[in-house]
């Protein structure tokens, strides 16, 4: 099923003053509409900057599910953040996921829903990614389950390209060219992708993996020149989950390592605190001597 720009007809009902909340007469809304767009020019009624098409309002009246379909077009104009991610590309991420959460669990939602959806989702999860926020990318992937399986290529397409990006400059890494590679690098010195990996669907499982070796990979390459970049990653694979055993136990033997300094700096201070009572106890005595104590 191809992907659809949506234009809620709702706006074109309100508009021409057709009745859609009472009850439904499917005739005398086409005939309605049909006169209307008999007086437009060229077949097109443009409102509010948003334009309507005989034919393509004609396709979704004819269908024999529209009544079905009219009901979901209302819901979603109610919904002002989906609105206008659907129809105008603006995006407001957490806005859209709350908006979403009245329409779970409702596969004939999805089956209607899925072709309009597949492009903004597309189109916001390139943009979070142009500006390297993994972290509300991984929050973006929460709502990727309205996406069905004929427009899952178009929806996941940006992510997918993003991380075959990353795992050729990954590859192409070296001690002599990181400091040139490292700007490519940035989201993953950042906090927060490990939310992005943690909601990636199931089909980015090799993906996800080899992109985690390779992270691992690059930690160790630069814990001794470029330090904090190490911990950084480190920090962020530590809160990975679903990992199998082997990668996990290695994730966690080098971040002992990598975070060692710290480790250091904290069995000092213990050590030092150790020493306290000797001191308090001398303290002690002097004053004991001074007031006559020690008689």
């Amino acid at each position: 099923m191809a992907e659809k720009q949506y234009i809620s007809p709702i706006r074109l009902f309100d508009h021409l003053g057709i009745d859609y909340t009472s009850e439904l007469n499917i005739p005398r809304i086409k005939k309605h509409l049909a006169a209307e767009f008999s007086m437009s020019r060229d077949g097109f009624i443009e409102i509010d900057g948003h334009t309507y098409s005989r034919n393509d309002v004609t396709e979704e009246t004819d269908r024999p599910d529209f009544p079905k379909r009219l009901v979901y077009h209302h819901r979603i104009w109610k919904k002002t953040a989906l609105l206008n991610l659907l129809e105008d590309n603006k995006v407001n991420v957490s806005g859209v996921i709350n908006d979403l959460n009245s329409f779970q669990a409702d596969p004939e939602f999805d089956e209607f829903f899925s072709p309009y959806f597949a492009a903004p989702f597309n189109y916001t999860a390139r943009s979070l990614i142009n500006d390297n926020d993994l972290f509300q990318l991984g929050d973006w992937l929460s709502v990727e389950g309205f996406i069905l399986a004929p427009q899952k290529e178009e929806g996941l397409k940006s992510i997918r390209m993003f991380l075959d990006e990353n795992a050729r400059t990954f590859r192409n890494l070296n001690q002599d060219n990181y400091t040139s590679f490292r700007s490519k690098l940035l989201p993953w010195f950042r906090y927060g992708w490990h939310r992005f990996f943690n909601n990636l669907p199931e089909d980015f499982y090799g993906a996800k993996e080899d992109m985690i070796v390779s992270l691992i990979n690059h930690s160790v390459r630069i814990q001794k020149t470029n330090r904090e970049d190490c911990q950084n990653i480190s920090n962020e694979l530590m809160q990975l989950h679903g990992l199998p055993d082997n990668i996990r136990s290695t994730i966690e033997s080098n971040d002992k390592v990598y975070n060692a300094r710290s480790g250091t700096s904290s069995s000092s201070s213990s050590g030092s605190g150790s020493y306290w009572w000797i001191i308090w106890v001398i303290i002690a005595v002097i004053r004991l001597a001074m007031h006559g104590g020690c008689n």
